[in-house]
């Protein structure tokens, strides 16, 4: 397989919502550099994204992809980028995967739950461990989003559960709600890709037969959900709102995110009166959640 990089420059305020539309679009790594004639503004904590007034993304797709398609999309998500240059840069060929594989570690969620690469053994066999890869779904535990849905998991369990996971991508809450005692779970995403990468990663947990996936809009009527996930975005969110509600079994639980923490309050306003959020935050991300 060969690679290409996709590289753009846009401001820091843009940069951590742009990362999460490329990974959406289909990018297996995306990395931040500083951009022309920038400095960090002020000192920063470890682990902080330097406070460069622009930064540049590059972003590693598979040379198969339509890159047409994926700087179209950016362009109608972000209108700031609609004269920004994109450029592409084809890699020399080696093995890419591999190379990620080898940066891709045990990542822990307190309590016992691990998400691991099936190249590592687990830190704790014991511990409930979600055996999962990179790929091209996104979802893998690394980005803010997904891990406040499994920090949330972690201390909440999900046991005897009916859960829904709205853009599953990799499947990973699904999968996680069914190794912490849900009865059943339901995978939904726009992407067949991802459902496909859903169905293997709960064969991978030997979760598979309690395990069910569909398209965006093919969703049986009379489903309703114990547990709702939908780590998207902020403005899908709110446009799915009636959608989402619709799918709650009485004294359902939801929770949100995919929700930047300054659109925290937006999302929490745009849900009520129906339901009343709670927030919790991670780096420059939110989860919304309640009980309906």
């Amino acid at each position: 397989m060969t690679w290409t990089n996709l590289q753009f420059s846009c401001s820091h305020q843009l940069a951590r919502e742009t990362e999460t539309a490329l990974e959406e679009l289909g990018a297996t790594a995306v990395t931040f550099g500083e951009g022309a004639d920038a400095a960090p503004q002020f000192q920063l904590e470890p682990g902080d994204l330097p406070q460069w007034e622009q930064v540049q993304l590059t972003a590693l797709f598979d040379s198969r992809q339509d890159f047409g398609r994926i700087t179209r999309a950016l362009r109608r998500r972000f209108p700031q980028l609609a004269d920004t240059p994109m450029d592409l840069e084809a890699l020399p060929e080696q093995d890419w995967e591999r190379a990620w594989m080898e940066q891709f570690k045990p990542i822990h969620f307190g309590h016992d739950l691990w998400i691991c690469p099936t190249s590592c053994a687990p830190p704790d066999p014991a511990a409930t461990n979600i055996m999962l890869d990179p790929g091209l779904a996104f979802g893998t535990g690394t980005h803010a989003t997904t891990a406040l849905c499994m920090r949330w998991l972690a201390q909440h369990r999900a046991d005897g559960q009916i859960v829904l996971d709205y853009g599953c991508g990799s499947g990973i809450l699904a999968i996680t709600a069914l190794k912490l005692g849900a009865r059943q779970a339901t995978g939904v995403d726009i992407d067949p890709r991802a459902l496909t990468a859903s169905r293997e990663n709960a064969l991978k947990n030997a979760v598979s037969d309690r395990f069910d996936t569909c398209l965006h809009g093919e969703l049986r009527e009379d489903f309703r959900a114990d547990l709702l996930f939908a780590n998207i975005l902020a403005n899908t969110l709110i446009e799915l709102k009636p959608l989402l509600l619709s799918r709650l079994a009485p004294g359902a639980t939801i929770v949100l995110s995919g929700v930047l923490r300054d659109q925290a309050q937006q999302v929490c306003a745009a849900f009520r009166p129906e339901i009343d959020l709670q927030v919790e935050t991670l780096d420059d991300w939110a989860l919304l959640y309640s009980v309906a």
